[in-house]
């Protein structure tokens, strides 16, 4: 017998099964039900319910077979009559504190809906309108066991249900106290919303000081609604799925990096009903947040109306559908020479779609592609490694993450910028690992770290030489690598004292990350985008490689939007320029150089060209009679590869996919005159270049000069200390082919609006303002309307945005990550 395979009995059965796992989960394997209630996958047993228990031979009790391991030998039942006995009883305990009703209803397979009854649960309830009918795991247990009825009375808990929250309900009078909310929200998540409050029969599920979801930090991501065994948690606006006709299917979700599978469940009508994370041969909530689950219905369901009808877009602006449009479009494009046209892609789109759009371009000849890339941050990324002659790796496989046991985080809030990598993250977490976040921001991540380097603004350089300052204190005799002997020397001169005082951090800080740092390797280093836009990036990203390289560290680049990893690569292919604010466009545009615009995707043009053709599901961008829109596949019907943060392939395998719009235009526009072209070998070559990237040996970049101060520019300097603020820009990820959910969505808005300005709590109060009120913010004479948004974690006179990137204030400062600016009061 193998080491890791181990020989067992259940139920007179013989069994091979793999070492280290329960008797549940081997009992699941091999098709074997075993009753349980509270097990959830991928966290250490709970053994609350104790349904689970089973009889193993040669052992004194019963033992639950969601907590106790397979060994060699074991022989174990998993049915007696003392066991199901038993069992009846401890669910009748259970259902004597859960309206069971409609559990026990004589006539639940004959109901018929007029026939609703009511759960005494202080809302309309009994199987026609609880959501979970049909899929509820108590039903199944019930049914399981035979239950008929239940010998002791009913205790009606008439606990307040949760209703003011956008999203999400919670009714506590059908909560079993399973616990599992509480852990997914605690221990998978890292969101530490949900808690037991209160003991013995008062004991129920609630969040700190029993706020709402809204005022307790949560980021609703629908973890709750995922687990809950029954109907406690559930999704505002939907219903059982029993004799309901409903279209299902999967789709990828690119909205972020994640590029989470989806399940989406719509009426017959077209109308979204809910969308939720897809089982993806893992539980479900181990993926999906706010944005892909509920801000994306809310936006398909307002704007399109019915999935039905894929190009709808608001009456007043101009539509034409393809088989009108065909031969005009192919005329008009073909009058304009090529240096006249211009090509323009977000990158959201399915790599198949932005490689015929490429094509496309190239076929008429034009050299003025561009990939509109606000973060620039791989392609600033690129040119910092050309200079140093150095490669940083972009392909992050899972086995750096499984045996780490420290992750540095520099300016990058994982949670919101690359969630299922901080998913992988937080698995660590609770196996013990650590976690250090160096960060000058607003980071979701910080109460979860061992260590806060929260550095003054733009001082995350200084922070950096510290730390490193400390660790070759601490540990002198540091293997050798090239140029360390010189670094070193620079190191020994750096002015601690003085620049300590600057960062804002403390000598105890950093002793305390470095020894962390030192005594638990190996070591993930993590950095976002919102560094490299940062003034004096490149003494940033010099002293972060360096450090890296000093502790022998895994450093990793954490792209935050769809397809990056693989469109910095296809850009090289195309001859395709990088643009991240499209100002230069613009500007040719304005001189007529360009006269006519092809557009994939969302992009911000603040000149028009005479002749402007967008390929989108609709276009949040005006459009005259000399401009059309082309209908391109919505994200629910799109269908292709995507690459995600990992730097991994993802594709669409289920579903009614329909005909991409850029192949369609590149069918009208060259039918019979262009080869066959194989997107699919083109994407796999792109994807083994990753796989197969080599990195250079590691050597410390030495030509950065520790004389230039970085950060100066942003201390936090103030004539009277009123109302001066250092803002930092964020990217906001909320927003599908130009339309924000923060503005179009009626709920989401409550989540995310892009127009809030979060600030110290205290900020407000001492500047006699309030949260919720209108003020304007200017920066270098721009005005930027904004709505006062409270957050303890902020530093005082620091501020965040997030804003529209259709705003005059997010095309000309968004580049700039970190600004000075004043914020004054509107007039009545």
């Amino acid at each position: 017998m193998s080491q890791d395979r181990i020989s067992l009995k259940i139920n007179g059965r013989v069994l091979q099964v793999q070492s280290g796992k329960t008797i549940l989960q081997v009992a699941r394997e091999n098709g074997i039900f075993i009753p349980s209630l509270c097990e959830l996958e991928g966290l250490p047993a709970f053994a609350g319910c104790r349904l689970c228990l089973v009889e193993v031979a040669g052992k004194p009790n019963w033992l639950p077979a969601c907590q106790v391991r397979a060994e060699e030998g074991m022989e174990i039942i998993t049915s007696t009559p003392e066991l199901e006995e038993l069992r009846r009883n401890i669910l009748q305990l259970i259902l004597s504190e859960h309206p069971y009703f409609c559990l026990l209803c004589q006539e639940k397979n004959t109901c018929q809906e007029e026939k609703a009854t009511i759960s005494r649960a202080l809302e309309p309830g009994g199987c026609v309108f609880c959501q979970k009918d049909g899929n509820c795991e108590l039903q199944k247990v019930v049914e399981y066991l035979k239950i008929e009825k239940v010998e002791y009375s009913f205790r009606d808990r008439a606990l307040v249900l949760w209703l003011d929250d956008p999203f999400i309900k919670h009714n506590p009078n059908l909560c079993i106290l399973c616990g599992r909310c509480v852990r997914v929200c605690h221990e998978i998540r890292g969101e530490g919303v949900l808690t037991f409050a209160w003991r013995g029969q008062k004991m129920e599920i609630s969040t700190a000081f029993g706020r709402r979801l809204l005022e307790s930090d949560c980021s609703f991501c629908g973890a709750c609604l995922d687990v809950c065994p029954v109907a406690a948690f559930s999704e505002k606006g939907t219903w059982s799925e029993r004799n309901r006709s409903l279209r299902k299917f999967n789709y990828l979700c690119s909205l972020c990096s994640s590029v989470c599978e989806m399940e989406v469940e719509a009426t017959e009508e077209g109308e979204i009903l809910r969308i939720h994370p897809a089982e993806e041969n893992r539980p479900a909530f181990l993926s999906g947040c706010s944005r892909g689950r509920f801000g994306l219905k809310e936006l398909l369901n307002d704007t399109q109306g019915s999935l039905k009808n894929l190009a709808e877009v608001d009456p007043a602006r101009r539509r034409k559908e393809p088989d009108l449009a065909s031969e005009e479009v192919a005329r008009k494009l073909k009058q304009y020479q090529p240096e006249e046209m211009a090509f323009i892609f977000d990158g959201q789109s399915p790599l198949e779609e932005i490689i015929n759009f490429l094509e496309i371009a190239r076929t008429l000849q034009t050299k003025n592609v561009f990939w509109f890339y606000p973060d620039d941050f791989l392609t600033r990324l690129a040119a910092f490694e050309r200079e140093q002659a150095i490669s940083f790796r972009r392909k992050l496989e899972k086995e750096f993450i499984s045996r780490a046991r420290t992750f540095l985080l520099v300016d990058c809030d994982l949670k919101n910028e690359g969630l299922k990598l901080w998913l992988q993250v937080k698995d660590r977490l609770r196996q013990s690992a650590s976690l250090i976040t160096v960060d000058s921001g607003l980071n979701s991540l910080e109460l979860q770290a061992s260590y806060q380097l929260r550095c003054r603004p733009g001082t995350e350089a200084l922070a950096l030489v510290l730390l490193q300052q400390k660790i070759i204190e601490k540990k002198p005799d540091l293997d050798f690598v090239e140029g360390q002997a010189l670094w070193r020397e620079k190191i020994k001169k750096f002015p601690l004292s003085s620049w300590l005082v600057r960062t804002g951090l403390s000598n105890a800080q950093l002793e305390g990350a470095a020894e962390c740092l030192l005594k638990n390797g190996p070591v993930v280093v993590f950095f976002g985008p919102g560094l490299l836009r940062k003034e004096g990036w490149k003494a940033t990203l010099a002293y972060l490689w360096n450090l890296a390289t000093c502790l022998g560290a895994e450093l990793f680049p954490v792209t935050i939007r769809v397809n990056e990893l693989f469109l910095e690569k296809l850009t090289t292919r195309y001859s395709a320029k990088i643009s991240p604010d499209l100002l230069d466009i613009s500007s040719k545009i304005r001189g007529g150089e360009i006269r006519a615009a092809v557009i994939q995707g969302e992009v911000p043009l603040l000149v028009k060209p005479e002749f402007l053709l967008v390929l989108s599901p609709w276009s949040s961008t005006r459009l005259s009679e000399n401009h059309i829109l082309w209908p391109q596949n919505n994200i629910i019907f799109a269908g292709g590869h995507f690459g995600d943060v990992f730097g991994n392939l993802k594709k669409r395998t289920s579903g009614n996919e329909v005909s991409s719009g850029s192949q369609k235009l590149k069918e009208i526009l060259f039918s019979g005159e262009v080869s066959a072209f194989r997107e699919d070998e083109l994407i796999e070559e792109l994807a083994r270049e990753l796989i197969s990237e080599k990195m250079e040996r590691p050597k410390y970049v030495l030509n950065v000069s520790l004389d230039e101060e970085p950060g100066k520019l942003f201390t936090p300097v103030t004539e009277d200390g009123f109302r001066d603020l250092i803002i930092f820009i964020e990217p906001n990820l909320d927003c599908y082919a130009g339309r924000f959910m923060g503005k179009e969505g009626g709920s989401f808005r409550l989540l995310r609006h892009p127009d809030l300005l979060w600030l110290n709590g205290e900020d407000i109060l001492r500047w006699g303002l309030r949260e919720g009120q209108n003020v304007i913010l200017e920066v270098e004479g721009l005005e930027f309307s904004l709505i006062l948004k409270a957050d303890r974690r902020m530093k005082k006179q620091t501020a965040v945005v997030r804003p529209d990137l259709h705003h005059p204030f997010w095309i000309k400062k968004y580049k700039d990550g970190l600004v000075k600016g004043k914020i004054r009061v509107l007039k009545n």
